[in-house]
């Protein structure tokens, strides 16, 4: 019985190490099918974007395959906060940790009824756009 149970653990052991080595590599390769999109100055319209975010999910034959509107905003989003300390006081923010892409969206929506922003700006620009007009630190 000891021989069977220390063989037992000896294959367990094997098998658990087999799959912890196959599982590592999954994440430090990039997917040749990922991420090929450069980030060049006008790489998201607006008109791009929004667009995106009345289909998601169904953006993989896109411009930009796979674009994702939430991720989007919240990179941009994320990035603002990151640096909002290190801006003069007159530019900071004060985004409510709350926020979220649907409360974004709408307040685009507010200012552009259907959508109707017609100038090629980027995405990028009306959202902070958005956000510094409601959520200015100096307007509290």
């Amino acid at each position: 019985m000891y021989l069977g149970t220390n063989c037992y653990f000896k294959k367990l052991t094997f098998l658990i190490f087999v799959l912890l080595f196959s599982l590592r590599g999954k994440g430090e390769n990039v997917n040749p099918e990922c991420c090929n999109y450069a980030a060049t100055k006008g790489a998201i319209k607006i008109q791009f974007f929004l667009e995106a975010c009345s289909v998601p999910g169904e953006t993989k034959f896109g411009m930009v395959p796979y674009f994702d509107c939430q991720s989007f905003v919240l990179g941009v989003v994320g990035t603002y906060r990151q640096v909002n300390s290190q801006l003069p006081k007159s530019s900071q923010l004060c985004i409510p940790e709350s926020l979220t892409t649907k409360n974004l969206l709408e307040l685009i929506l507010k200012k552009h009824p259907n959508w109707n922003i017609k100038e090629e700006r980027l995405a990028s620009e009306v959202i902070l756009e958005t956000l510094k007009s409601n959520y200015s630190c100096s307007n509290k």
